[in-house]
């Protein structure tokens, strides 16, 4: 067998010729293999002529001796470079096939990935993040609403019986009448509502003052014409309410060691600092973590980045892996179309160069974009795992008020969707952990 490489960049083509005696070997052992299973009518198993299998099964037997033959080829191409199989990407192609009359000349393409080179001086290209400082003020502000959620249920227990006063925020449960119907637009369950502030309706705040956990009151207010509900303005409305507990105010709270060393975890504390001390030093150092997170997380300053990878990282990108690409932003952009841009794609070869004219530089700087987040992942020592991926979607399904359940069923149905939403949390991961070195 005789063999020519020639290799570029992200490209290797493999010129051979093979003879016919070698094609009718390796068909020979294929049939004798085939022989041993195989059933035809008026054989048993195992029991066909090698001649019969030879016969009914001419063009299966052909095609996998010709695979095998292009395999080998391959393995010797790929030797011959020094070239891992693993770096193949996509399927390899036979693009020329030619018979002679004792032989046959094939020539194989297949596309490599492409090496991406990064020097360390492109992290100082990137954007400086400068840390935000935290006020005194700020410190404080955490430390209540930590003492608030942390005291709260003891604070009701112990205020049960006692009534309520401005400054105090009662949990109500609330109903309203007009014209002796129900209006739903003023119902409301564990509303929250801060005496003196008047943020439900005037006057409402005065008659709740002196009331009890438990207590009902059943207050009549004329809405004003001002109301948000067209309809009712300057009606008289009958309110229903029940206390149903009393919050703990923020301006009640005091701050002491003991409170202190209950927000405490031990293995945080400095002994050298007094608990107040101590609070006040993790609070600000978690309070400086979420600025910060907050300052790298945002999308212009991500985008950035990619601009600065995608013009200073330059490699050459296989065509194979374009296409792909190319294929998945032309669904996406057919999806939105009209019925009637859609007739006129189908029916004019010109529209389609025109879109694909359109998308192709946004389509290779995805697929460069890829490769370099791929890289920069491997240095920076980023994975993410599929329970990563799952934990994400949960979360991002409560906050959308949707059934995680159904959102995780979706993407375990769909694997390229739930690939691609891995990559795109690899490069979050990777453009966070390249900003946190710019941080001055």
């Amino acid at each position: 067998m005789e063999i020519n490489v020639q290799k570029n960049n992200v490209e290797l083509i493999i010129e051979a010729k093979y003879s016919k005696v070698e094609l009718e070997k390796n068909i020979q052992t294929l049939a004798k293999e085939l022989a041993k299973t195989v059933k035809l009518p008026g054989f048993r198993a195992g029991k066909v002529p090698l001649k019969a299998v030879l016969k009914f099964y001419k063009d299966k037997l052909n095609q996998e001796a010709e695979e095998k033959i292009f395999k080998n080829i391959l393995n010797i191409g790929l030797n011959n470079e020094k070239i891992d199989p693993t770096n193949i990407l996509g399927d390899v192609l036979l693009i020329d096939k030619n018979k002679t009359e004792n032989s046959f000349d094939v020539k194989l393409k297949a596309y490599l990935r492409p090496v991406v080179k990064i020097s360390d001086d492109i992290f100082e290209k990137l954007p400086e993040i400068k840390k935000e400082e935290v006020s005194d003020d700020e410190v404080n502000e955490r430390i209540k609403l930590m003492i608030k959620d942390h005291k709260q249920s003891e604070f009701q227990e112990t205020n049960i019986g006692k009534p309520l006063k401005f400054g105090n925020t009662a949990i109500l449960n609330i109903e309203s009448f007009i014209d002796g119907k129900s209006f739903e637009d003023l119902r409301f369950n564990e509303y929250v509502l801060e005496l003196g502030k008047n943020q439900f309706l005037p006057n409402f705040d005065d008659k709740l003052v002196g009331l009890k956990v438990g207590d009902t009151a059943e207050i009549t207010i004329t809405l004003p014409e001002n109301c948000k509900y067209e309809k009712v303005r300057g009606k008289e409305a009958i309110i229903k309410c029940e206390i149903t507990n009393i919050a703990l105010n923020i301006e009640d709270i005091e701050l002491n060691d003991e409170i202190a060393k209950d927000l405490l975890k031990e293995n945080e504390i400095d002994s050298s600092l007094s608990p107040i001390e101590n609070l006040k030093k993790i609070v600000k150092k978690q309070l400086e973590e979420i600025k910060l997170n907050d300052q790298i997380s945002n999308e212009e300053l991500h985008e950035k980045v990619r601009e600065i990878l995608l013009n200073t990282i330059q490699f050459e990108v296989p065509e194979n892996i374009v296409e792909e690409e190319m294929q998945l932003w032309i669904k996406r952009e057919v999806e939105n179309m009209s019925d009637e841009e859609r007739k006129k794609l189908e029916e004019n070869e010109e529209e389609i160069s025109k879109l694909y004219n359109r998308l192709i530089d946004n389509v290779v700087n995805s697929v460069r974009l890829t490769f370099i987040i791929d890289e920069l992942a491997k240095r920076e020592k980023i994975t993410i795992t599929d329970k990563q991926v799952f934990d994400f979607i949960f979360y991002q399904a409560l906050l959308e008020q949707i059934d995680p359940q159904n959102m995780i069923n979706e993407l375990r149905n769909d694997r390229n969707m739930f690939l691609l939403l891995k990559m795109k949390l690899v490069e979050l991961e990777v453009i966070n952990s390249l900003l946190k070195k710019r941080v001055k």
